[in-house]
């Protein structure tokens, strides 16, 4: 009979800085262009759905990994390849990733371990200490109960990915989804409801791989409440509506290029950044989005520079759910969910599991506190030793794209667009 395997991802976005690498920066960094290049892809194939967009790349990065983990052959192949990892892991020879890249070991327990990693702390002490943000960053795998999964992968990712397994009776669907939903419920302080379903996990599944995200930050700078007031903003279709928009005049990384500028807004502690990308006047956010590539945006970013800035920027907030299923077999990743062709023979020894549903969902909720979703950018907002100059008016008063950047390793944990901030 056919096994099946779902992988549901939960995502929650929040105004705040995400952990600080306390070392093996230069192999996180190689697992963030991996993981960078593989979000800008498949965000491009999800581009043509109408309305806002939200997706965390790292995280449907790091679950699909830690799939990959129990991959084999030209699964393993095609995996590797979406995932842009085929310079990191042996086509045909994925006995674990830890051993074919430590990197990728260091980058996955630090950035979902769940503990905020401060410089200078171990992870007991770190635990002591108050964080300036809230981090939850968390994998777990639900297995059917009695079912024999190799204690190699159960380790492999436990020590990789720190994915405990769960044992649940998929017999009866309704009860193993609640099981499933309550676990990311709490992690995501109920942001985050109704996950599974028994349309995606029935009789047959036989493990759920989940990711589940909540963090929040303020921000550096925060914005007034007062200084909130409705403004224009003009819809994809041309018309304006009324919309709550945010006003500060501070420093910010700024620059303009042809087609579009950036502006970056750090959160609390620096070590991460919410970039927004508004399309030059007259300019479509479609176009703008057609070049979105890792090597563009780190270069916006790096064209940057502090500038006086009166900004008004409308607040968000949305949910967004995803079938991944159609865009990653439209990557090249196809034999993954194909009863015929699938091989995860490393997670159960047999070549009978195939993945039936990759199911994502986030929130982001961005206000004058901050926002839900990432960490910040440390940029020089005050440069008291420049002569003064007449502060840069920017408003953000059409549709944007945007980012949540760490800035130590370049890994983008979010990425999307707003159309209509209502």
């Amino acid at each position: 009979m056919l096994q099946h395997v779902c992988i549901a991802l939960a995502i929650l976005a929040v105004s705040a800085p995400i952990l600080a690498f306390a070392r093996g920066e230069g192999d996180a960094r190689a697992i963030a262009g991996a993981s960078n290049a593989f979000g800008c892809r498949l965000y491009a194939q999800l581009d043509q759905q109408p309305g806002n967009l939200l997706i965390s790349p790292h995280s449907i990065h790091a679950a699909l990994s830690m799939t990959l983990l129990g991959a084999r052959g030209q699964t393993a192949d095609q995996m590797a390849a979406t995932l842009d990892l085929f310079h990191h892991v042996l086509s045909g020879a994925v006995d674990h990733l830890e051993s074919a890249d430590p990197g990728m070991a260091l980058d996955y327990k630090i950035l979902l371990s769940g503990t905020p990693t401060m410089p200078g702390l171990s992870p007991p002490a770190a635990k002591e200490k108050k964080a300036p943000y809230d981090l939850i960053s968390v994998n777990a795998l639900w297995g059917q109960k009695g079912y024999a999964f190799l204690p190699t992968y159960l380790a492999d990712a436990k020590d990789t990915f720190g994915g405990s397994l769960h044992e649940v009776d998929f017999a009866d669907a309704p009860v193993a989804c609640k099981t499933i939903n309550t676990w990311v419920e709490d992690q995501t302080h109920d942001k985050i409801k109704e996950l599974v379903t028994p349309q995606a996990v029935g009789r047959d599944t036989r493990l759920v791989l989940t990711n589940a995200v909540y963090f929040k930050s303020a921000w550096a700078n925060p914005f007034s409440k007062a200084a909130t007031r409705d403004d224009p903003f003009t819809l994809a279709s041309g018309q304006k509506v009324q919309v709550p928009t945010m006003h500060q005049t501070n420093y910010f990384a700024y620059t303009q290029g042809g087609d579009c500028s950036a502006i970056g807004l750090p959160y609390e502690r620096g070590d991460l950044s919410l970039w927004i990308l508004l399309p030059a006047s007259g300019k479509d956010l479609a176009e703008l989005e057609k070049t979105l590539t890792p090597g563009r945006l780190d270069s916006l970013i790096k064209e940057a520079r502090s500038r006086r800035i009166n900004l008004a920027m409308p607040r968000f907030k949305f949910t967004a759910q995803y079938d991944l299923v159609p865009p990653l077999k439209a990557l090249g990743m196809t034999d993954a969910f194909n009863a015929e062709r699938a091989d995860f023979s490393g997670i159960d020894g047999a070549k009978d599991l195939v993945i039936s549903a990759v199911i994502h969902k986030t929130f982001i909720d961005v206000d004058e506190a901050g926002t839900e979703a990432a960490a910040a950018t440390a940029v020089g907002m005050s440069r008291m030793s420049m002569m003064p100059q007449p502060p840069l008016e920017v408003k953000i008063d059409r549709p944007f794209g945007f980012l949540i950047r760490h800035r130590a390793t370049g890994t983008i944990l979010f990425l999307g667009r707003v159309t209509d901030p209502r």
